[in-house]
């Protein structure tokens, strides 16, 4: 075997991580590690939905209970004398319906049910929703009393009435006293004005046209009331307006006939010309007729807007004696109509919503664990951690056969030697650290020791793992030899044990005799001293390597201490490659990390890592078709 081989066959490696050919378990996306995930741990997943899921039941059958809904309607109403008293204003039923959740409302409909209930209460167990394309209102109130439900409908709806009447009433009264006090000053006015037309001095001759005119204008106006009165009742603004134009002109002929031509009596009115010069003082000069045309018209005006205001003061007089309101209960609600919310359902739901609740917090917990584990537990893991690419992995052996195992010592060993080495037929110099004891070291030594003396190797097992403190005297060596299966003539597995000298490493003669000798054997193991801490000693142990690699075709599988007794760095700096080990959950990753350092630093030749015990893939492994 060529000496270079192994260290020019290792530098692609650690150039091209995980690149090459051949590699045993690819690395796996998170997407299936967090699928593997929840296949492992579906059990708390489900214990956390159980779980969850009794206690949202459980809280249900204590808290939630048969409910009914009672439906009661409010249609809009609006007064036909409305319009008169407060002038057209527009009030969208969304807004009346947002009235009816007034607090006021809402307390007085609750002081009055036995027992009481306060208005958050009432506003909880009720809704208003106004109807579309209709003036109605849906009044809904849901309770566990059937009696109570329907008693509390029909209390709201008819409180509600109660309330916009009084709301009404209250808009009447302010504008009922505005109106008085127009209806005051315009009365003012009018004695004012209809005073200054009656002392007015009038052209004696000018009284029968003045007459004539007057009658001219009441017939007209009777007959515009007339053609009124067929299409409107008189309670009708402009029926009521034409009746007051009546009034003030039947008032005007009615001065106009009883005015004498003479001159009033002294302190009566003008004083006229003959009067004035008797009493020897100047007659005022007559009105014309159009000055007393205008001022009978600013009177006739007057006449019409107090009766105007008149007749809106007694509307508005009406809505505060007897508002009608905006609405009237159009269906009240009934015992016979009402709808029941069986708990059952309720029930059901919460237990559903705690089911699925349990399970995202199970989730969440499983993941919260994974997460913040320490542990080294998959390929991932390990690639991430460790910065090396994975060569191979080994399930659990409890559950292969020895078939199966026979067959993963084959695949793994191809993997490695196509790895690690130029050719196939060439053999090769690698050790196996981990970082704490117990993880597989020797497990995997056997097994690929097994394996390369079964495809025709020379296999050289050294297990360094010191075996005393520094300078204790060591022990003697035995030397461990097992034939390979099937490769004797006879067929029989051969099993022989021979012991070595003390200086096997003074003499690395006699391990060489084992392998090339006549009666070589096809693996032979042998345990190294514990006083690694003697630097001669340390190096009998490079020189006594360099000599067993010279063998041709021989494997030498060397078992290094855990990484973290310091003996492993004094020992695998003379191996020309390192495979780093870890059991899957038993690696800490802080710890490998530092460990790693420490070799790195020791310029220890580490060419990738491989995993034991690896967790079953039992997801990927379905469907194997469509993952790489």
């Amino acid at each position: 075997m060529n000496h270079d081989d192994t260290f020019e066959a290792a530098a692609p490696l650690a150039e091209n991580e995980g690149r090459g050919p051949g590699r045993a378990v690819p690395s796996s996306s998170l997407a299936w590690d967090l699928i593997e995930l929840l296949a492992r741990r579906w059990g708390w997943l489900l214990l956390g939905g159980a779980v969850l899921a009794g206690a949202g039941a459980y809280a249900g059958l204590r808290l939630m209970q048969t409910s009914f809904t009672a439906q009661a309607q409010l249609i809009y109403y609006e007064s036909p004398n409305a319009a008169e008293v407060f002038r057209p204003r527009p009030v969208t039923l969304q807004t009346l319906a947002s009235q009816l959740r007034a607090p006021e409302l809402l307390q007085r409909v609750g002081a009055q049910m036995q027992p009481p209930i306060s208005a958050a209460g009432v506003a909880a167990s009720s809704r208003l929703t106004p109807e579309r394309g209709a003036e109605v209102i849906g009044l809904a109130v849901w309770g566990a009393d059937t009696d109570k439900t329907v008693e509390l409908a029909n209390l709201y709806a008819r409180e509600a009435v109660r309330f916009t009447q009084e709301a009404q009433a209250k808009d009447a009264t302010e504008v009922n006293r505005h109106l008085q006090q127009q209806l005051a000053q315009t009365d003012n006015e009018l004695r004012t004005l209809q005073e200054q037309w009656r002392t007015a001095p009038r052209p004696a001759l000018q009284a029968p046209a003045r007459s004539s005119q007057l009658t001219e204008k009441l017939e007209a106006a009777r007959q515009e009331l007339a053609l009124l009165q067929v299409r409107y009742t008189d309670a009708w603004p402009k029926v009521q307006e034409q009746k007051a134009t009546i009034a003030a002109l039947e008032a005007l002929l009615a001065q106009s006939g009883t005015t004498p031509a003479s001159p009033p009596a002294p302190g009566d009115g003008p004083v006229s010309a003959t009067a004035a010069g008797t009493n020897g003082a100047t007659t005022p000069p007559s009105m014309s007729d159009a000055e007393l045309e205008s001022l009978g018209q600013r009177v006739q005006v007057l006449e019409a807007g107090r009766l105007q205001l008149l007749s809106r003061q007694r509307a508005a007089q009406e809505f505060v004696d007897n508002a009608p309101g905006f609405f009237r209960v159009l269906a009240p609600a009934s015992p016979n109509e009402i709808t029941r919310h069986d708990r059952r359902v309720k029930v059901v739901a919460l237990a559903v919503v705690g089911g699925l609740v349990g399970v995202l917090a199970a989730f969440a917990l499983v993941l919260l664990v994974e997460l913040a584990g320490r542990r080294l537990k998959n390929a991932a893991d390990l690639e991430r951690v460790t910065g090396l690419p994975l060569l191979a992995s080994l399930g659990n052996l409890a559950t292969m056969s020895e078939c199966e195992r026979e067959q993963w010592a084959f695949r793994t060993w191809t993997i490695l030697q196509g790895r690690l080495t130029r050719s196939p037929n060439h053999g090769l110099v690698c050790g196996f650290i981990s970082s704490g004891p117990g993880e597989g070291r020797s497990t995997w030594v056997d097994l690929l020791a097994r394996a390369a003396s079964a495809m025709g190797f020379r296999v050289l097992t050294v297990n360094t793992r010191p075996a005393g403190a520094p300078g204790e005297h060591p022990r003697e060596i035995r030397t461990e030899i097992a034939e390979r299966s099937h490769a004797h003539p006879n067929g029989s597995d051969l099993a022989k044990r021979a012991a070595l000298t003390l200086d096997v490493l003074a003499s690395p003669m006699e391990v060489t005799q084992q392998l090339t000798g006549p009666n070589s054997q096809p693996v032979v193991h042998i345990p190294l001293p514990g006083w690694v801490w003697n630097l001669e000693r340390r190096k009998q142990w490079q020189d006594a390597l360099n000599q067993w690699r010279e063998i041709e075709n021989v494997v030498i599988l060397v078992e290094l201490p855990p990484a973290s007794v310091p003996e492993s760095v004094l020992l695998g700096g003379n191996v020309p490659q390192l495979v780093w080990l870890a059991r899957s959950g038993g690696a800490d990753a802080a710890d490998t990390r530092a460990q790693l350092d420490t070799l790195r630093h020791a310029r220890a030749n580490l060419v990738g890592a491989v995993l034991n015990r690896a967790p079953n893939h039992t997801v990927k492994n379905r469907f194997a078709r469509w993952v790489s």
